[in-house]
Order: structure tokens, then sequence, then C-alpha cells
């Protein structure tokens, strides 16, 4: 995982002051839309959320079977005491998809992840994502990304984010194309209060 940990960025390890920015940017907007119009998970689909944080997603989410991993021990624990049982946490990084192998998700979701980590990485995450989803499962992806003609805001914050492989939209597409046939992208522009533009992928995994 490639990412700036020192200075004002690396404040943002700490689930308290990461949750208070991402209020600030204006967050609970875009986790409620993602939920609702990118993620929508059935009442007691099987979802695993790969980078999960401090989870706050689950807030918007109906009641499922959620699994959320992620590197950072400060993140799990936040999530495990404001959600307790609603869902299962754990810490561990891409690689801890290797031990789920025997499980099968309908929804797999990997939310400002994928620009945290070089190619090498990222091609391991589609892979056990395809491992791991049931016929007809969803993976979901949303990141920052780089645009022709970019407004020079987003540019700017996005070039300073804490991530070190932001890529543009073709770059993370051909990512997911290495396991995946049906991937559906959007461009999301309005997704903080502040200039900054995400892709969103869809990557579907086919019924035999």
């Amino acid at each position: 995982m490639t990412e700036i940990k020192s200075g004002l960025r690396g404040l943002l390890s700490n689930a308290a002051l990461y949750r208070m920015f991402q209020r600030l940017m204006g967050a609970e907007y875009a986790s409620r839309t993602l939920a609702d119009k990118y993620l929508a998970p059935k009442p007691g689909d099987r979802v695993l959320d790969v980078g999960c944080g401090p989870a706050d997603i689950l807030s918007h989410l109906p009641k499922v079977d959620y699994l959320g991993i992620d590197p950072n021990p400060d993140y799990i624990e936040t999530a495990r005491q404001r959600y307790g049982e609603s869902g299962r946490f754990h810490v561990g990084s891409i690689d801890e998809m290797e031990k789920l192998r025997n499980d099968r998700f309908d929804v797999i979701w990997s939310l400002g992840v994928l620009h945290h980590l070089d190619d090498s990485e990222a091609a391991t995450l589609f892979r056990h994502a395809a491992e791991l989803l049931a016929d007809g499962g969803r993976l979901i992806t949303a990141d920052a990304v780089f645009l022709p003609r970019q407004r020079w805001l987003a540019r700017m914050l996005i070039a300073n984010d804490r991530g070190r492989n932001v890529r543009f939209s073709d770059g993370y597409k051909a990512l997911a194309a290495t396991q995946f046939a049906t991937v559906d992208t959007m461009i999301w522009s309005d997704i903080y209060r502040v200039p900054y533009d995400a892709l969103v992928m869809t990557c579907t995994k086919p019924t035999p």
C-alpha cells in the first residue's frame, strides 16, 4: 500500500480525526448516495467491505451479513464499538481476502482503496474479489480519478491525496478487466462539498 502517512495527512490514520474530516467534506451525503444508488445490497445479502475504515457506510445499509476488513486497528476498533454485532470487523490487508476463499459474497465493495494500491496490489484485490463473489455478484469500487481538462482545484486536491496511485479512468478499468469481462464505469463529480472527481466501477461476475 502506497500512501503518505506523515504530516497533516498522517493524522487521518486516527479514526476520530478521519471521521471529522469526512463529515466536513460532506461524506455523509456521499455514503448515503453510494449505498442507495450503487452498492444497493438487498436485506440478507452477504457483503464484504475491503478497506472498510470505521465502516460508516453500515449506517446506510439494510440488515445484511456484513464483514469489513481494514489494516488500521483504530478504524476497526471504532467500527466494533459503534456497530457491535451488526457486523463483523477484522484487522487485515487485502491479503486477508485469501483466508476467505471458502466463502462467497453477493456484493463486495472497496471504496477509496485502489488509489492507495500499486498495480500489483490492485490486481490481487481484483483476483480475490472474482474468486469470492457468488455467481451474478458485484464488485463496486470508487476512487479519486484524474480527468482530461479537470477542474484545477479538483486536480490539486486529488494530486495531494494520501493515496499515491491515483489513475486515469482507463488505468482503473484496465486493472478490473483482467478479472471481469463486464465493467461499468461512471464519473461522479459532486461527491463532496469541494470540487472532486471519483470513478465508480461496477464489476459483475457472470452467471453460468
